[in-house]
């Protein structure tokens, strides 16, 4: 009976330590969120088929919606109360609209993108982009055409937060012989300027990081995928190939160490030397990868992405000095408006927040 319970007591501290391994916090306002529900910079936005809910403002089937990177607005383009672009604050408060006079509604390639500082971007045409002021006045429109007579899929805009650096990207070109891609920095004097481009290569993911410094392209072809990193003006500071098909790539503010990330394993290397500090496999499809330098640590969000919804969600820390891991399963409802919208950031001392969900996540590291 001693014995019984001397492992009784040694099953439950082990599982006590455990828990104690990575500590998931859900924030005390989110814990009612359903799937559909995001917060949003102080409000709430909510998906409900076709209509659009940003706090007090509701959408009723917009032409294309995009919130800002960090929520301080909402531009869509309306098709009931006139056709036109329309931007609102988070406190539901319209500060600009401007009709589209010489865009179509039914261009099935409007897409829509907002920066922090107010500033929209609407695509149409397959390629075109047109630049409007946070008060709703055209600054200017250029087009990303590759010119290619066999086609060419929709362009697309990657930047950070603020807009401050703002690539355009051919992500498939059609050639006679396969298929390429390219890309450019949109410049202040309101011209292109290409800083990367292939004739058999593909991009799947272009991202600026979040202070604008840096530009990574991971292109997939015939010798496997490949991630570029550029800085800001477009000069290449580090490439790699990648024996397997790679889903994401995220680097440190300083751009010394670069994660990268496939279905089911996640690797950090030294941007200036090349070395591969630390890799670790992953039970599930990974989502999301960071390293944090001044821990030492990988943490990664991981599970199956069903439309919006994130099925067995798990957080994993792997610590790189110790050469350990942990894995703690989430059992929270998830869901995500955009997987590039998801971050992991560092608030303390192997204390980590995990945003850009229905529910924001805070998790305590402990090895």
């Amino acid at each position: 009976m001693k014995v019984i319970l001397f492992l009784l007591t040694l099953l439950l501290s082990c599982q006590t330590v455990h828990a104690r391994q990575i500590a998931v916090h859900v924030h005390s306002e989110h814990e009612s969120h359903n799937q559909q529900t995001f917060p949003v910079n102080g409000t709430i936005l909510t998906l409900d088929g076709r209509q659009v809910r940003f706090g007090e403002l509701s959408l009723m089937q917009p032409l294309g919606w995009a919130v800002s990177p960090s929520g301080y607005f909402i531009a869509f383009i309306d098709s009931r109360d006139g056709f036109g672009l329309r931007t609102a604050d988070s406190n539901a408060r319209e500060i600009a609209f401007n009709p589209l006079e010489f865009f179509r509604p039914d261009d099935q390639t409007l897409e829509i993108y907002s920066f922090d500082d107010g500033r929209t971007v609407v695509r149409d045409n397959v390629a075109n982009f047109s630049f409007f002021s946070a008060d709703g006045s055209l600054l200017y429109s250029v087009s990303n055409s590759s010119g290619s007579a066999q086609g060419e899929r929709e362009s697309r805009l990657a930047s950070d937060k603020a807009g401050t650096s703002v690539v355009l990207y051919n992500p498939v070109i059609l050639k006679p012989d396969g298929t390429g891609s390219r890309a450019a920095i949109a410049g202040d004097d309101q011209n292109l300027h290409f800083f990367f481009e292939s004739v058999d290569e593909e991009i799947k993911i272009a991202e600026v990081s979040e202070n604008g410094s840096f530009i990574t392209v991971i292109t997939t072809g015939g010798s496997g995928d490949r991630v570029h990193l550029f800085d800001r003006f477009g000069n290449e500071l580090y490439t790699r190939v990648s024996e397997d098909a790679l889903t994401g790539a995220s680097l440190t503010g300083d751009g010394r160490y670069l994660t990268l990330y496939t279905s089911g394993r996640v690797q950090v290397y030294q941007t200036v030397t090349g070395e591969l500090l630390g890799s670790a496999s992953s039970r599930t499809t990974l989502i999301k990868a960071i390293y944090s330098p001044e821990d030492e640590l990988i943490v990664a969000l991981g599970g199956t992405v069903r439309g919006r919804s994130i099925a067995a969600p798990v957080l994993t820390a792997v610590h790189l000095g110790q050469r350990q891991i942990r894995r703690e399963d989430i059992r929270q409802s998830l869901s995500l408006l955009s997987a590039p919208d998801i971050s992991i950031k560092r608030t303390a001392e192997s204390t980590f927040v995990v945003s850009g969900l229905n529910k924001k996540l805070e998790a305590v590291i402990t090895f």
